[in-house]
């Protein structure tokens, strides 16, 4: 390996490496072309995801899912308790995923959308506090 200030070589990285050259914040997290490589094998390959999203790609390239399984499992949860207008348990499960995800993620602002649509009532109140 070389030697600890060093930048690492091709050599010196795992089988399969993603190398991004992404300023995430203020481009939506997508990957504009050039920024992107792939490092498979000692060999530097550029990659064209333009516009997808960073989770997308790296689920794309190492085959494995943007959420944890619980996580995700929660998620459909909520979807399912919305479609069935299940106000009690859909507020339920949002603040659950609120504590672990915090109230930025994407999917739950779109739950929060969705549950104001459907005049869940708390959803209004909890949105604008925590947005």
């Amino acid at each position: 390996m070389a030697a600890q200030s060093d930048p690492p070589t091709p050599q010196d990285l795992p089988q399969r490496t993603v190398l991004f050259h992404v300023k995430l914040a203020g481009d939506g997290g997508s990957a504009p072309p050039g920024s992107l490589f792939l490092i498979e094998e000692g060999q530097v390959k550029p990659q064209q995801y333009y516009g997808q999203d960073v989770a997308l790609v790296l689920d794309e390239l190492f085959d494995t899912p943007a959420r944890d399984e619980q996580i995700q499992r929660q998620l459909d949860a909520l979807v399912a308790f919305i479609e069935s207008q299940n106000q009690e348990e859909s507020l339920s499960e949002l603040r659950a995923l609120e504590a672990q995800l915090g109230t930025k993620d994407p999917d739950l602002t779109r739950a929060r959308t969705r549950m104001r649509g459907l005049d869940f009532c708390e959803t209004h109140r909890q949105g604008r506090s925590s947005s």
